[in-house]
This record gives structure tokens, C-alpha cells and sequence, in this order.
């Protein structure tokens, strides 16, 4: 993301209400100047903008409210001649508007922080809510905040937070850069996750994803393709919805896994395998009682099988099921001890 983009919200407040004066005046040929109507909502915005503003950390913000509170004098002059209303309202009235205002901004700042909260939470990156609040709080509207985490010995991931704020003041993740580098063999793979399209990925979905692996997420299947990259450098991102029929746990009940006894062991196991993790395994039939890992494989409605070293297998190989190429090796090899044993032969007459 570019530099942090810090903004006067108190000019900003200004200018909107600028733009709806020029809309009244313009389009309907209204002159605010002579409107009391509008001009007692101009007044009622600047106590508003005034409440919300005037503790601002920002400097910046702190001189606008001030020079804004001169701006409101004079409109209340202009609305309250008479010096005892103007000293009426300042002395009973606007205490109670200022408390009131205040109130609601604070209880509207409770409901924008804590959905921020539970956005950073669910994403992984509570941590770094901190850092995100400072940068709040001098007001800048849109930053990136930095993260990052050992995966493994050898895997980092690093990422860049995007955080924007809207026009109501609330706070949102809208995205992150993931990049996944791989420390033992110097290569690194990077790529956005939006939230725009209202599907949050989290820290160790984009893991397994830059890995190369499908998680689940709704109703559907996300697998990054690794070899096909946009302009913007990110990936084409495949999408297996449930029509695609990817049956997970029908997969997994036919391979014949060892200590998968009942219902909540193998629900237990899909829920790994759907977020994008892999999972160690032991096949019934495996004569050699070899260790095996697995993961998702929605693409071909199946699973991928690594051997203890990591090597890709195929699933008869794993599980015990002799192949025909199997049968044909196991074939030629008997009949070479066959051939082996008839030549140790001695005839005895």
C-alpha cells in the first residue's frame, strides 16, 4: 500500500456539508443564506463535527475545531440576535446537545471498535490492533500496518495490512498481502486477499493457499493457481462450489484409514483437511505400518498421498491395493525366484 493517507476529518466534515449546500443552492436554487431551516442544520452539523473532534489527538484537528467554533458564533448570531437567547441556549441548551452528541459518538465508536476487533480476530491479526489504533487515533483514513510469523522452521509469512476508514468513521480490514517465503530454498510466492467480496480469508488459510493447498470457506473450495498470475501480480484463484460435487468425507471413509472409528474422528479430520491443513495418516491395509500425510485435493474430487519423505504417492500404493502394474511386477519377481529356486534343484534318483 502506498504512504499513510492522513486526513483532517474536520475539514472533511466541512466539505461534505459544502457539497450539500452547493447541491440545494445549484440544483434547487435555494440560498442558504436566507433558508433558516438549513441554516439550523448547518448549525446542529458544526456542534456535531465540534463534539466528535474537539479531543483529537491530531493537532491539525484540534486548530479546526477551534477556528470552526468562531464559524459557529457567528451563524448563531445570524440565527439568535437577541443576546440573551444566544447566552440562554450557550449557558442550558448546548451543555445538554454537547453531552447528548458526545454520548452517541462514544457509543458509535464502541460498535465501530469492537467490529474491528472481531474482523482482526477472526483474520488472525489481533495482535497488531495496537499499532492499528495509534494510526487511528492522529487520523489517517487509510495505512497498512506490518505483521509477520514463522510458520514453521524454514516458512515465514509476512504480511501488510490494509485499513480503511469510511465515510462514517468506521474502520476496516479490506484486505491483506500474504507473502510466503520459503527461507531453506530462497523462494518467496506473494498475493492481496480482499474481503471485499465479503469472504475473509485468515493467517493460516492464506498460508496453505500460497502453499499450494485448497481450504474451504462458505460454501465452496479456493485453490490458488500458482501458474497463472494477473498484471497486478497476484493469483488466479480457482473456485469449487458445491456444485462441483467434492465429497470429502465419502473420499475419506472409502480410503480405509486406520483409527477413524467413528463419526466425530472423521469430522474431525475434514475440518483439518477444509482449513487447508494436511494431516498424518495410517492406512489399514499398509503391510509396513508406514506413516503417510494427506491433504485436499477438490480439483480432482480426491486427496493427495506424500510418503514419510515427503514423495507423492498414489492412494493404491498408500492403502495396500495392488495396481495391475503391481501385479505385473509381483508376477515377473516370482518368476524369477522360481527360476532361481529350479536351478538350486538337485535331482536325487
Amino acid at each position: 500500500m502506498e504512504n499513510p493517507k492522513q486526513v483532517n476529518r474536520v475539514e472533511s466534515a466541512l466539505n461534505k456539508w459544502r457539497d450539500i449546500e452547493d447541491h440545494w443552492n445549484k440544483d434547487h436554487n435555494i440560498n442558504l443564506s436566507s433558508n433558516k431551516g438549513l441554516l439550523h442544520a448547518k448549525l446542529r452539523n458544526y456542534d456535531k463535527v465540534s463534539a466528535k473532534y474537539r479531543n483529537s489527538e491530531n493537532e491539525s484537528e484540534r486548530m479546526a475545531v477551534r477556528i470552526l467554533r468562531q464559524e459557529r458564533r457567528k451563524l448563531e448570531r445570524q440565527l439568535y440576535p437577541y443576546l440573551l437567547i444566544r447566552l440562554f441556549r450557550r449557558l442550558m441548551i448546548l451543555p445538554i446537545v454537547s453531552m447528548l452528541l458526545q454520548r452517541r459518538e462514544q457509543q458509535q465508536t464502541q460498535i465501530n471498535s469492537q467490529s474491528l476487533n472481531d474482523q482482526l480476530q477472526r483474520a488472525g491479526f489481533g495482535a497488531q490492533r495496537e499499532m492499528i489504533s495509534e494510526k487511528l487515533n492522529k487520523g489517517e483514513q487509510q495505512f497498512s500496518v506490518p505483521a509477520s510469523q514463522y510458520m514453521n522452521r524454514s516458512e515465514r509469512m509476512d504480511f501488510e495490512l490494509a485499513i480503511t476508514v469510511g465515510d462514517s468513521g468506521d474502520a476496516k480490514l479490506t484486505g491483506f498481502k500474504a507473502a510466503l517465503i520459503d527461507e531453506k530454498n530462497g523462494t518467496s510466492r506473494s498475493h492481496f486477499f480482499s474481503t471485499d467480496a465479503g469472504r475473509q480469508i485468515d493467517l493460516n488459510q492464506a498460508f496453505n493457499l500460497l502453499a499450494g493447498r485448497a481450504v474451504h470457506t462458505g460454501d465452496r473450495w479456493l485453490q490458488l493457481d500458482l501458474n497463472d498470475r494477473s498484471p497486478e501480480g497476484n493469483y488466479r484463484m480457482k473456485e469449487f462450489p458445491e456444485s462441483y460435487d467434492y465429497n470429502l468425507k465419502t473420499t475419506i471413509r472409502e480410503m480405509g484409514l486406520e483409527n477413524i472409528t467413528d463419526n466425530s474422528q472423521l469430522q474431525a479430520l475434514v475440518k483439518q483437511l477444509e482449513k487447508g491443513d494436511q494431516a498424518q495418516v495410517s492406512f489399514a491395509n499398509n503391510e509396513r505400518n508406514e506413516r503417510f500425510t494427506i491433504e485436499a485435493n477438490p480439483h480432482f474430487r480426491s486427496v493427495n498421498v506424500f510418503d514419510e519423505r515427503g514423495k507423492k504417492v498414489s492412494l493404491a500404493a498408500a492403502s495396500g491395493k495392488k495396481t495391475l502394474v503391481d501385479h505385473k511386477v509381483t508376477a515377473a519377481k516370482n518368476e524369477k525366484s522360481n527360476q532361481s529356486t529350479r536351478s538350486k534343484m538337485r535331482v536325487v534318483n
